[in-house]
């Protein structure tokens, strides 16, 4: 199914998985945008926290609170990434030993109709198991609100699962099903390159790939803005 993107508008996309050798789990989270104000935006890092920021100021966005966002943080025992502002609310949860999904249930899907992008979250545990969470407007019916929630009990080497907010068969529809696998690489810059130029190139925005060993984090940006 990710060949598919070249030609196809995903939207943000999360994969969790682990490189071949077992090393390292590995997180990657895409932007893909259509209008102007959503191709105007990076990617940054302030110290473990990740954002999305402007990248021309002077250019006015609609929505700015569905564009502008903490993407991904960390806990003690757990590598958190999503495609909003949930990511906050996951990780106070999670510091106060409460689960992922609670953390979730107080959330909807994304507040632009008549699209009501879907919001999707990722965690990533010390001890390989890992949770991936999808909220949508079923049908874009903003009445019927489906909270999805997908549990994997360990990562398994070169092998990653992906979800993404649209679907590739109808355009800005929610994403349906289960994540899907990927394969994953064994190094950053494998992982970056290959997801990076599968992305399709006229809706391309960021890319933020994160590799965990035991006792440290890499990790790499891509932006359309070099």
């Amino acid at each position: 199914m990710i060949e598919q993107f070249k030609n196809t508008y995903p939207g943000r996309g999360i994969i969790l998985g682990l490189t071949p050798s077992g090393n390292e789990f590995v997180q990657i989270y895409f932007i893909t945008g259509r209008s102007q104000g959503s191709k105007n935006r990076i990617i940054v890092k302030e110290n473990c926290i990740v954002k999305t920021e402007p990248y021309d100021k002077s250019i006015e966005m609609e929505n700015i609170e569905l564009k502008i966002y903490t993407a991904a943080m960390q806990t003690d025992n757990a590598h958190i990434i999503t495609n909003g502002r949930q990511t906050d609310t996951v990780h106070e949860y999670l510091t106060a030993g409460r689960s992922f999904e609670d953390s979730l249930y107080q959330w909807k899907f994304e507040d632009d109709p008549p699209i009501y992008t879907p919001r999707i979250s990722g965690v990533t545990f010390n001890d390989g198991s890992y949770k991936l969470s999808i909220i949508k407007a079923v049908d874009r019916n903003p009445d019927l609100v489906a909270h999805q929630l997908f549990s994997y009990s360990a990562s398994l080497p070169g092998c990653g699962h992906c979800v993404h907010t649209y679907s590739v068969e109808q355009e800005c529809m929610p994403y349906s099903g289960e994540p899907f696998s990927v394969k994953i690489f064994e190094t950053l810059e494998e992982n970056a390159e290959y997801y990076w130029n599968i992305l399709p190139d006229d809706k391309k925005v960021a890319l933020y790939v994160k590799h965990i060993a035991k006792d440290k984090t890499t990790d790499k940006i891509l932006s359309i803005y070099k």
